[in-house]
């Protein structure tokens, strides 16, 4: 597998958004509870995304995966997944990727991101890039696919403080370098006040709609996994044990 190049989208601004939401060493055995669960102490919220243009099943499947764990959103519109969805060289679901697909109805044209060039000698390939230079969103009004060269372009602006790059559609944010500490972002929770009517605000569209779901919707069905998973792991332990058990036998069989 080839890796992907690491300027597919704004990663310039790369930092994680330290609080509420920390970088957490990657485990990838970790169940959806465990990870929505984290999510939740984190400040996320439960939202369930619908299209009026219709996506492949698989392309439903992968967003509602992503969906179901939940997403830290910021009051700029950010929608930020779980960490497992970060861009990551190897990462088989990124979730900014799994959103344009879902919202926008096409997928990554990944054989067009490849190096290709103008007369000029300027980046055409297709690119990724987040209009809030910060790459690990996923939302759908945040995300645009155009020219390397034009995502490179975004990496110099907000100077004084409000997008002065020129490139169409402009930035919600300023550009910040790698090194410097950007300011940490407000966050939308289960306690602000008219929460549904800001998230309808934000998200609403024509043809998109979002809609709050409980914190605890998923408890019921998370318990019973976890009921279901440990008997399965009682039964194999049992097997185990049992196949311990004849070895024995037989060796002291052999041994009479």
């Amino acid at each position: 597998m080839k890796r992907r190049r690491k300027d597919e989208s704004n990663t310039s601004e790369s930092e994680s958004v330290e609080s509420p939401m920390k970088k957490q060493k990657q485990n990838p055995k970790r169940d959806e509870a465990t990870i929505r669960n984290e999510m939740l102490d984190r400040g996320a919220l439960l939202l369930k995304f619908s299209v009026t243009k219709k996506p492949s099943q698989k392309v439903k499947d992968d967003w509602r995966i992503i969906e179901r764990k939940g997403f830290l959103v910021t009051t700029l519109g950010c929608l930020i997944p779980a960490s497992t969805y970060f861009f990551k060289a190897r990462a088989k679901k990124v979730g900014y990727d799994c959103a344009y697909s879902f919202f926008i109805g096409e997928e990554p044209r990944r054989q067009e991101m490849k190096k290709s060039t103008n007369q000029f000698g300027w980046d055409t390939a297709d690119s990724m890039s987040h209009r809030c230079h910060r790459n690990q969103c996923a939302s759908f009004l945040h995300i645009v696919r155009e020219p390397r060269w034009k995502n490179w372009k975004r990496n110099y602006c907000g100077y004084d403080g409000r997008c002065d790059c020129g490139v169409e559609p402009s930035c919600v944010s300023r550009y910040y370098p790698d090194h410097f500490q950007r300011d940490e972002p407000s966050y939308l929770t289960y306690e602000t006040k008219g929460l549904k009517k800001k998230l309808d605000e934000m998200f609403g569209t024509e043809n998109i709609s979002v809609k709050l779901l409980p914190r605890d919707i998923y408890v019921n069905e998370d318990t019973k996994r976890a009921a279901r998973m440990k008997r399965i792991k009682g039964s194999s332990n049992t097997l185990k044990e049992t196949k311990k058990k004849l070895k024995r036998k037989e060796a002291k069989t052999e041994a009479k």
